[in-house]
């Protein structure tokens, strides 16, 4: 036999750990792709219901009276959540009319797996706040805390609106009261 006439080749060892690996490193790429995605679903559904917020908050400033309600009935606009459909609305309340949506915003649904999972005045749930017509403080005279949760992580974003009227917004939060 002549060695120059040998023929050079991988071995199945070679091709069984190769591929290998590159199936490992396609497993970690595609999932830090997806927590990627998720966080920024996360981030996207708080600018969201964030911007909601600010609108209340601005319509009851501006005295903007929707025409179902009297001047001397109108509350003051606010948000609303349903914790069981996932589901967030900026609102306006007359005594009549409470809470009656202007925009909703289906989480679960537009976020793929974003949720409520906290809407609190202090630490009792609540089902709607408002910004006071005039004074542009809360109704509840307390914090409110609005807790949102992609299912997949372990991470939340926090918005708290301050009984004064205030919004402050948190990220990456391990807890949420």
């Amino acid at each position: 036999m002549d060695l120059n006439s040998v023929k050079k080749a991988f071995t199945l060892i070679e091709l069984v750990v190769v591929i290998a690996l590159v199936g490992v490193f396609t497993g970690m790429a595609v999932m830090n792709y997806v927590i990627t995605n998720q966080s920024k679903n996360l981030a996207s559904a708080k600018t969201e219901v964030l911007e909601m917020i600010r609108l209340a908050r601005q319509q009851t400033q501006a005295n903007q009276i929707q025409p179902s309600c009297t001047a001397d009935t109108f509350q003051g606009y606010g948000m609303a959540a349903n914790i069981g459909t996932n589901t967030v609305s900026l609102s306006y309340f007359c005594p009549a009319i409470a809470g009656t949506p202007l925009r909703s915003l289906a989480l679960g649904t537009k976020y793929g797996g974003v949720a409520v999972t906290a809407f609190n005045s202090g630490a009792a749930p609540v089902a709607n706040f408002f910004f006071k017509r005039l004074t542009g403080v809360t109704n509840t005279g307390t914090d409110i805390t609005v807790c949102l949760q992609q299912s997949a992580l372990s991470k939340f974003s926090r918005i708290v609106v301050l009984s004064n009227g205030s919004i402050e917004s948190y990220d990456n939060q391990t807890t949420c009261p």
